[in-house]
């Protein structure tokens, strides 16, 4: 039987496309040149690379003709920049999994060259800054893990708020986990920012689970770990409205950072309490969190800022309005100076609300405007569902009730889409406005008892009484 005869037998003797893709593979690879396999197989450790980058993997270098010959295989493609290439996703899986399971120790040495490679590029340009740390966490295991969960909270934060970057770095380290090649320190720093990202871009249950996949058995041997999964996810609580689950975190943190954390870290977790009592309308303590917070952090401005916003919410709630005002402008000042634009857009609408509650209406509107197209730039969901509640308030206070209606109806849609309960039910408290403003007392009573019922599932007693106090008796 001739070879080809031999490998036909073969993959008609497979069970599954599996099967069949690594035995085509492996026959594929046998037909080349050493040198030819070696290279292959080393251009499918990096994510991309072109005739410099791949020679400086290889023990013996590729000359011009041989790196043509290279690129022109049918599982070479283009990559984006110039002169890159990669290979093909299905193919490069097959070809690491080949190298890691044969030969683990000449991965790691490939690995190795790579990161010494992309450690002298442009650590300035993302790409290069994503494959170095992609490499190290093979190569230098133990560096590479604190250089992910680093490079991660510099971009997550001020000044550079880049979320889509840091969500790139752990979409390359995912390669990693998935073949199990992390160690269990960097498995954890990368659910842990995995969940961090989540949140940013409002996938508060998609952060939950990247948090129930971390160790918590490890996590209670590492206190810094612990405590940041704690705050982590205490704010997926607090999002989704499950405002006594994000207390307890918050409180079994601040605890943690008690014992031993910087006057930061605990400013953080203060802030996070007077959050968590505000929404439940416990504003006399959400204030006393919010000072306590602001003594500790005067000497950086992002949670200054939100201590500052904060304090303004719960004093617009108070009808305190010039007041709330004064502190949404100082917070405003200052996410402006770091380039928070959810935290500018947050100032500008409250400031809105303020204005809103003066019946200041063309201030209020410019400014809800101003707060909405801002939301729309940076694809906050939850901004522009708070946005189209003010619109609604406005519009029943103005007496426009059919443009009212719309908005609300925008409001509520969003709300359920995201879902966010807490949201919900003000929706409903504002159709009950709506129906009040026209003497439609039935259908106000059934909208307050709908959001008075959410606000008892969700353990906030205080605005279920509110809503049920709204409630006008029957003639």
């Amino acid at each position: 039987m001739s070879e080809y005869q031999t490998i036909l037998a073969q993959l008609q003797a497979c069970e599954n496309q599996d099967e069949r893709d690594r035995l085509s593979l492996n026959f594929s690879l046998s037909q080349l040149p050493e040198q030819m396999q070696a290279a292959v197989q080393a251009a499918a450790v990096p994510r991309f690379f072109d005739r410099a980058f791949l020679n400086a993997l290889l023990e013996q270098p590729l000359d011009a003709e041989q790196f043509v010959e290279l690129t022109g295989f049918s599982y070479i493609e283009p990559y984006p920049g110039k002169d890159r290439f990669n290979v093909h996703e299905r193919t490069r899986k097959l070809l690491q999994e080949k190298l890691w399971q044969e030969d683990e120790t000449l991965y790691r040495e490939i690995s190795r060259r790579a990161f010494a490679y992309c450690a002298k590029q442009d650590q300035d340009d993302t790409t290069w800054r994503i494959e170095t740390v992609y490499h190290q966490l093979v190569a230098e295991p133990e560096e590479g893990a604190i250089e992910l969960n680093d490079t991660c909270a510099v971009w997550m934060n001020p000044p550079y708020f880049a979320n889509n970057k840091a969500e790139s770095l752990l979409l390359a380290a995912r390669e990693h986990m998935e073949l199990k090649r992390l160690l269990e320190k960097a498995a954890q720093f990368f659910w842990l920012n995995q969940a961090n990202v989540d949140i940013r871009y409002s996938r508060y249950h998609e952060a939950k689970e990247a948090l129930r996949q971390m160790d918590v058995a490890v996590s209670k041997d590492d206190r810094h770990l612990l405590v940041n999964r704690l705050e982590c996810l205490g704010d997926a609580h607090y999002f989704l409205s499950e405002v006594i689950e994000a207390q307890q975190c918050f409180e079994e943190a601040l605890q943690l950072r008690k014992e031993n954390g910087k006057s930061l870290q605990k400013a953080n977790c203060l802030s996070s309490l007077g959050d968590v009592h505000r929404v439940l309308f416990n504003f006399k303590q959400a204030r006393r969190y919010y000072d306590k917070s602001l003594q500790l952090s005067l000497h950086d401005q992002l949670t200054t800022a939100n201590n500052l916003f904060g304090i303004g919410e719960v004093l617009l709630r108070l009808s305190k309005y010039k007041q709330s005002r004064s502190y949404f402008r100082r917070a405003l000042k200052l996410y402006k100076k770091i380039g928070e634009r959810i935290g500018e857009a947050n100032c500008i609408r409250s400031l809105g609300e303020a204005h809103l509650a003066c019946s200041e209406f063309p201030e209020a509107q410019q400014l809800v405007e101003e707060a909405l197209q801002l939301y729309r730039k940076i694809d906050d969901q939850i901004g522009k569902a708070n946005c189209f509640q003010a619109f609604g308030e406005l519009f029943v206070k103005t007496g426009d009730f059919i443009a009212a209606k719309q908005y609300y109806e925008q409001a509520l849609a969003l709300a359920e889409h995201l879902p966010l309960p807490d949201d919900i039910a003000e929706c409903w408290e504002g159709f009950a406005k709506l129906h009040q403003a026209q003497q439609q007392l039935p259908q106000a009573e059934e909208c307050w008892r709908k959001a008075a019922e959410i606000y008892r599932n969700l353990a906030m007693p205080l605005r279920e009484k509110h809503c049920l106090e709204q409630i006008k008796p029957q003639p």
